[in-house]
């Protein structure tokens, strides 16, 4: 299955789960580096704003603040 999302659908927007996957490793890897997206979405905007489940795990906080690269 993944092998064919890779092939024919590389970036999806799945409506049940409101969420959008990425599928080759090297959008992946584009994503991670866009500093509009990041590894974390809290540098553009509120946990309200992004409808997060959960706040930040303070273990995390870290990694969060080396900020996107």
């Amino acid at each position: 299955m993944l092998a064919t999302l890779r092939e024919e659908t590389p970036l999806f927007y799945e409506d049940e789960l409101e969420r959008w996957f990425v599928t080759r490793h090297a959008d992946v890897r584009a994503c991670l580096r866009d500093r509009r997206l990041g590894r974390n979405f809290r540098h553009v905007g509120s946990e309200d704003e992004f409808a997060a489940a959960e706040p930040l795990d303070p273990r995390r906080q870290a990694f969060c603040d080396l900020g996107p690269r």
